[in-house]
């Protein structure tokens, strides 16, 4: 019995001498990462669309006849501060147009372009450029066009009309032209 009473407090002791004894932590760091962006807004509910001239006389391009007004719907979860909007990729600009004249392929590559402008009118004032802008990766700030600003829901205006580039007569043929467009504010 004295043995066994020997051997309990033996335990009791070792244990109460462990529990008691310093205990030795690494440190380790932990780094956390993210990142905040402001998301672009929808537009035409993420949808492809098309603005379609039809037929149009080669000797009526002018940068002003067949004019076309698109309206898009724009929905935003972001819509504090500025709106801008964004023109890039699909063809590019036509070399040596102004900025917001979209190269087009077919018929008529280096002599025939779109010209976009925002609103709903044919407006040098307020030209649709393409590119990156000012701000780097968000575009121009939407001057005209946008039927309502800093709200959820909106609507914006553009209008695309065929631009003859030089003195380059033009030859009947099909054309296209493609840009991928985004709106976000700031």
């Amino acid at each position: 019995m004295k043995n066994r009473m020997r051997l309990v407090l033996s335990a009791l002791t070792g244990g109460v001498m462990l529990l008691s004894a310093p205990v030795m932590a690494v440190d380790i760091p932990i780094k956390i990462t993210g990142t905040i962006y402001i998301p672009p807004c929808k537009i035409k509910n993420n949808t492809d669309f098309k603005v379609s001239f039809d037929k149009i006389a080669l000797q009526k391009v002018d940068g002003q006849n067949y004019a076309k007004s698109t309206t898009v719907e724009v929905n935003c979860e972001y819509f504090q501060g500025k709106p801008y909007i964004r023109l890039s990729g699909g063809t590019g600009q036509l070399s040596g147009a102004p900025d917001n004249v979209l190269n087009t392929t077919g018929a008529n590559p280096s002599a025939l372009g779109i010209a976009l402008y925002q609103g709903g009118t044919v407006d040098p004032q307020n030209p649709l450029r393409l590119g990156a802008g000012a701000q780097g990766q968000y575009g121009y700030e939407i001057t005209k066009g946008l039927s309502a600003v800093n709200v959820q829901n909106s609507q914006f205006t553009f209008t695309a009309v065929p631009y003859k580039h030089g003195n380059t007569e033009l030859n009947a043929g099909t054309f296209s032209a493609s840009v991928t467009m985004s709106l976000s504010y700031l």
